[in-house]
């Protein structure tokens, strides 16, 4: 209806992360209350992170952001109302958080690991008071379990690097991927890691020094929580990050700073809880953390329209674009980042194509051996 054009492609991300915002904060509103809920939400605003990856949705990230936030969201309801209906809404949604990005798998796993040890006692005293009302819904609940096994399925079959990114699961990655682990998220915390990848250097030497401190307070106004007998929300979104954590050091493909992304929001979350433990100091850091990251976006924005190694963070895409659309010419992509702009603005999936479309995706090294030969 409305065509292919900028708007139409970004408008979309931007009315469904604000409405993810929002559904956030009603769920915080019930899990902590009105200033950790209104806290997280500010962050996760400003963040430059979450707003340039958000931008090119590497992943994509938009609609991951949503589906995570609505299955704590029903969640959060089921625990409110006793309402059937939210708990078994959540298996779907999973689902399709699993069929719209693969390492979903991380969250889902966390989520109900998570979710056994703080509020498990709560699901099996509804159980048990309610059994003969909640059987017919169980019996929907395992369809919808063989539904999950069809969308991996189904994942399997189309994503080249299934096999890698899911089943190279091994304790001895751990030790190699932590270093690269912590770097990504040293830079996924200050925001420089996309400037760093697009310009070569970062826009300011505040960088290490902000998500020392982000860390720092993340750390201590945790212990001072725990400390004043913290909520059990608080437990519940730190075991969903530390088990996302483990599986992202513990599966061997896991190496680049968008896989750090997926540990947010639930990151910003018991940061902003922590943050409130601070007391007269909290408002002071509040403050330091606005400053820091309007700074980058600014950089960001001034930025934008300056040359750079590629062309895809660049609005020189849009050159780009006019001309492929102009172009009858089929084109082969060598950089995903551009493939992925291409497509998205001419929707002519048929127009480009990857080179390893022509080889075997499970033989890959065998093939170009003999392309060599």
């Amino acid at each position: 209806v409305f065509g292919v054009n900028i708007w139409s492609i970004r408008l979309p991300q931007i009315i469904l992360i604000s409405i993810s915002w929002f559904i956030l904060y009603k769920a915080l509103l019930f899990a902590f209350n009105k200033k950790i809920a209104l806290l997280t939400v500010l962050f996760l605003s400003i963040d430059a992170s979450i707003i340039v990856y958000s931008k090119v949705d590497q992943g994509p990230t938009v609609l991951e952001f949503f589906l995570k936030i609505l299955a704590v969201s029903f969640l959060y309801l089921y625990l409110k109302t006793k309402k059937s209906i939210y708990f078994l809404s959540i298996f779907p949604i999973l689902a399709l958080g699993i069929f719209n990005k693969l390492n979903f798998i991380w969250f889902v796993n966390a989520f109900f690991i998570s979710f056994l040890l703080f509020y498990g006692r709560n699901f099996y005293e509804d159980f048990k008071s309610r059994f003969d009302k909640l059987l017919p819904f169980l019996l929907i609940g395992i369809s919808y379990f063989f539904l999950i096994k069809l969308f991996i399925k189904i994942s399997r079959e189309t994503a080249l690097s299934y096999k890698n990114f899911i089943n190279a699961v091994d304790l001895s990655n751990i030790s190699g991927n932590f270093l690269i682990f912590q770097k990504n998220l040293v830079d996924i915390i200050n925001g420089n890691i996309f400037f760093n990848v697009i310009y070569g250097y970062n826009p300011t030497l505040w960088g290490t020094f902000f998500s020392v401190l982000i860390l720092l307070t993340l750390f201590i106004g945790g212990y001072l929580l725990v400390k004043q007998k913290a909520p059990r929300a608080y437990y519940f979104f730190v075991s969903i990050t530390i088990l996302m954590i483990f599986q992202i050091l513990m599966t061997k493909q896991a190496i680049s700073a968008w896989h750090v992304l997926s540990i947010y929001p639930f990151f910003t979350v018991i940061f902003a809880a922590g943050i409130m433990q601070f007391k007269q100091y909290a408002l002071f850091c509040i403050a330091l953390i606005i400053f820091y990251q309007i700074l980058i976006n600014f950089t960001y924005l001034s930025k934008y329209s300056s040359p750079t190694k590629s062309i895809a963070y660049s609005s020189q895409i849009y050159h780009l674009i006019d001309f492929a659309k102009a172009t009858k010419a089929k084109f082969i992509c060598l950089d995903v980042d551009i493939c992925n702009q291409l497509l998205s603005f001419t929707q002519q999936t048929g127009k480009f194509q990857d080179p390893f479309y022509y080889l075997d995706p499970h033989t890959y090294i065998e093939s170009f051996i003999k392309l060599a030969g």
